[in-house]
């Protein structure tokens, strides 16, 4: 039993840094590819993100499942198999991330009607966007926690509430000391409070909804939210990036706790949605951004 488990540990190993490569390493190859206008411009960012956030995981999945690509063994590796009727639970999460991003674009100009609708007040194909990012965020959030949870057995386990606490309360707090010390450089001042208390509800509400009782190695949860504030600090500049990573890392701890619970990721998926839909600064990818 105990090689077994040494074995799955180093597959899940394996998957879990050959994930994180793609993502680092991945930009650098397709990066050129995106930010184009028109159908083709919006095509090619779609290709882009799922290819470098959801592609890798669902390739390993479907090669841990010996081959089968069945949408079984996807939905379990993607924490999706328990009962949809989670989704009814997660909708609150949803909205301190939409009072935030409609807040935001109106401070930016925005008409109340363009705020009201989001990204969507664009273009018609932003919808196909913003599905991307979302399926894209939880793919590759909910891949790295359920594989990290097999990687690192020997990483001190905590209860699912104490993580989501830890990473969310600190992250909140790093976001808004950051993005205050950005004010007078010329950051705005309510979305850096709006983004900040944002990310705090957004815990605050995760915390009636994680399970209290489960625990996992902390190092599940740590690392991904640690790649989102490095890929903003690299992408963004220490300044910004640090802010913006900082709320991605919350974000990310949100949705990996969830999706550790005994409803999957299915509660998280709102959020994943509200995140991508509005431009904030709370999404997992740093391929969004957003305004903060």
């Amino acid at each position: 039993m105990d090689l077994r488990r040494l074995a799955m540990g180093d597959e899940a190993r394996s998957d879990v840094a050959l994930t994180v490569a793609a993502l680092v390493f991945g930009p650098l190859l397709l990066g050129s590819l995106r930010g184009g206008s028109g159908l083709l411009g919006v095509l090619l960012n779609v290709a882009v993100v799922l290819a470098l956030t959801a592609l890798v995981p669902l390739l390993l999945i479907r090669s841990r499942a010996g081959g089968r690509a069945g949408g079984r063994s996807i939905a379990r590796g993607l924490a999706l198999d328990a009962s949809p009727a989670g989704l009814r639970r997660g909708v609150v999460l949803a909205v301190p991330a939409g009072l935030a991003g409609v807040l935001g674009m109106l401070t930016a100009g925005a008409t109340p009607g363009a705020a009201l609708l989001g990204r969507l007040s664009g273009a018609s194909l932003q919808a196909v966007q913003v599905a991307a990012f979302s399926v894209g965020a939880i793919v590759l959030t909910v891949f790295l926690v359920r594989r990290g949870a097999e990687a690192f057995p020997r990483s001190p386990e905590w209860t699912l509430r104490r993580i989501l606490r830890a990473v969310g309360a600190a992250a909140a707090v790093v976001a808004l000391v950051a993005g205050l010390v950005r004010v007078p450089l010329g950051a705005s001042a309510p979305r850096v409070l709006a983004n900040a208390l944002a990310l705090l509800a957004i815990v605050l509400v995760a915390d009636r909804i994680v399970d209290t009782g489960r625990t996992a190695p902390r190092l599940a949860v740590f690392l991904p939210a640690c790649l989102a504030l490095y890929l903003y600090i690299t992408g963004f500049g220490f300044g910004v990036g640090l802010q913006a990573g900082a709320l991605a890392a919350g974000t990310t701890a949100v949705i990996g706790t969830l999706a550790l619970g005994r409803d999957g990721a299915w509660p998280a998926v709102p959020l994943a949605l509200a995140v991508h839909l509005w431009p904030t600064c709370l999404s997992p990818l740093a391929l969004v951004g957003g305004l903060c």
